[in-house]
């Protein structure tokens, strides 16, 4: 993660969002800790196992790949193939509770080639406890590599895929 500073700052921040507790609240939360970082945070809503809805998408993400997802279920968006697992590696972050790190290859909307490096953390929603929050922090580091074939609208599962523990263990 060394090379990955959004990452590194949402890791910190999340920290002390949480203080003594498993996962901090959605309360807990104040975005101006974050500060340049904030545009590499993206916000999802677990509303239900096959209902993981974006709700914001860091303006970096946007701007590199010239796609805006809020509102999207992230269940819909993976291959039909991928979404079983999808569903479970969300649910194994809110039930253990756990975070996760991934990497995988990411294609912008002018066709330039990337990797994408996140770390996903859990936040309780305080307000509606059975609808929680993964948080995302995210770092593209741009190639020379350039895919100038249709862009897909599906997001792969990052075959670069680990939990994180963050005091319950991992699956």
């Amino acid at each position: 993660m060394t090379s990955a500073p959004h990452c590194r700052k949402f890791v910190d921040v999340w920290q002390q969002w949480r203080g003594v507790k498993m996962v901090p609240e959605r309360s807990d939360i104040d975005p101006v800790m974050l500060g340049a970082s904030m545009a590499a945070i993206s916000i999802l809503q677990v509303r239900a196992p096959d209902q993981i809805i974006r709700r914001m998408s860091g303006s970096a993400i946007v701007e590199f790949t010239g796609r805006r997802r809020d509102g999207e279920n992230m269940v819909d968006l993976a291959p039909p193939e991928q979404r079983e697992e999808r569903i479970l590696r969300h649910q194994n972050m809110i039930n253990v509770p756990c975070g996760a790190w991934l990497a995988r290859e990411a294609v912008g909307n002018t066709g330039a080639v990337g990797t994408l490096e996140a770390i996903l953390l859990p936040v309780s929603n305080d307000k509606a406890p059975d609808q929680p929050f993964i948080y995302i922090g995210q770092d593209i580091r741009k190639s020379d590599r350039w895919e100038l074939d249709e862009v897909s609208t599906d997001i792969e599962l990052a075959r670069d895929f680990e939990y994180i523990d963050i005091g319950a263990g991992v699956p």
